[in-house]
């Protein structure tokens, strides 16, 4: 998208100019300065004092008082012109942001083909505007304010940018490639609340492609809440009976999944994987630690430590510390599960039943941070000189 600068003028020339004739108000001042200065000489100005002396002061006065209008008219157009001038120096400023092509925090509203726009301040009014089925896109920047998602809707950040994301290795590195560089990062700075009423199945996520400051929790029954390519310092949980929910591709620093029913965690790096869910399938997950996990499911995936934790399934996995109480099959048993590299795979023919590399780069939901829908890479402002308009510019990128 080209830019183009444009400058404020008034006038052909760039100048204000003013109807009021300065020669005639010159003139009408020079004479006013001739009567006062020969005031106390009357005969110099050729008028017999004894009979016209009266007449001339009445005279000077009422023409004074003329002229004093005339300079008072003369002011309050220089204070109109004035006021012209400070609102024209605002538009200079407004139009020269435009004229750089200025980027702009915003969320979008798609609501049947067509997109609203929120301004950085009232970015929630987007979600309050939304119905059911309806998608708000962000822009890249930090939106702060708790937020409350209370319709079967859609949020889709601009994803992480390489330089925020938490998860760093040989393997992972990689495949930040094509995340957003610095300053490319949708930050939601606030408790999420997710609070579908009316036990609802869900078809599409609930959110992609965010970096979450603070915890998400889940408090009505709905079925099939999917949370997708984000990234959170906090922790995600549930308060009712939540069916299905979904984590896919996400770094979540502790998901407690109590109250979870069936979840799927699926290609997800966690530090703390705790609580007691009900018929959970966990594939290909790496989490340094299994807390309160039992009856679980794990299928390519990788643990450190555990407690509390009994009775569970694992089919191709890394493990450190085992439990006598839960199966392992075609596991291997070794010291550090999160510094395995895919050369160390490769070498030791340790692969997944799907004869992809364990843990959240293999499967068939390979970890990424990049939305897999689109998502409005920038938002930003230019002003086209030939046509004399402000124009407003979306950059779509491609989901993944």
């Amino acid at each position: 998208m080209g830019q183009t600068q444009q400058s404020c003028q008034t006038g052909s020339k760039g100048q204000i100019t003013s109807r009021y004739n300065d020669t005639v108000a010159q003139k009408r001042v020079f004479w006013a300065i001739v009567f006062f200065c020969h005031l106390w000489n009357p005969s110099d100005l050729f008028i017999d004092q004894s009979e016209n002396s009266s007449a001339i002061l009445w005279w000077l006065w009422n023409y004074c008082l003329s002229l004093q209008a005339e300079i008072l008219v003369l002011t309050n157009k220089a204070i109109i012109m004035m006021k012209k001038l400070f609102l024209l120096t605002v538009l200079c400023a407004l139009v020269g942001t435009a004229a750089f092509g200025a980027t702009l925090k915003r969320t979008i509203l798609s609501h049947n083909g067509e997109l609203t726009q929120y301004d950085a301040i009232n970015w929630q009014d987007a979600i309050n505007d939304a119905v059911d089925g309806d998608i708000v896109y962000f822009t890249a920047g930090l939106f702060t304010g708790n937020l409350t998602i209370d319709k079967a809707i859609t949020l889709i950040g601009a994803g992480v940018a390489e330089t925020d994301a938490f998860w760093h290795n040989q393997d992972i590195d990689p495949v930040y490639a094509g995340c957003g560089t610095s300053g490319e990062t949708t930050v939601l700075d606030g408790e999420i609340t997710i609070a579908i009423p009316g036990s609802k199945t869900l078809t599409k996520p609930v959110m992609e492609g965010f970096h979450l400051n603070r915890f998400v929790t889940v408090t009505e029954p709905v079925k099939g809440v999917v949370i997708k390519r984000c990234q959170s310092q906090s922790y995600i949980s549930a308060s009712a009976s939540v069916t299905n929910l979904t984590l896919e591709s996400c770094f979540i620093n502790t998901i407690y999944c109590a109250n979870m029913v069936a979840p799927i965690i699926r290609n997800c790096y966690t530090d703390k994987l705790q609580g007691a869910p009900t018929d959970a399938t966990i594939v290909n997950v790496m989490a340094i630690w299994l807390e309160g996990c039992n009856n679980c499911t794990f299928i390519n995936s990788g643990y450190d430590m555990l407690s509390g934790s009994s009775f569970n399934t694992f089919v191709n996995c890394f493990y450190q510390n085992g439990d006598v109480n839960s199966s392992y099959t075609n596991c291997v048993q070794i010291e550090n599960s999160q510094r395995v590299t895919k050369a160390q795979m490769t070498e030791n023919n340790w692969y997944g039943n799907d004869g992809k590399v364990i843990g959240p780069l293999g499967g068939n939901y390979p970890f990424t941070l990049i939305p897999s829908q689109p998502s409005v890479k920038t938002n930003s402002i230019n002003y086209d000189n030939s046509k004399k308009q402000l124009n407003v510019n979306l950059t779509i990128k491609q989901g993944k």
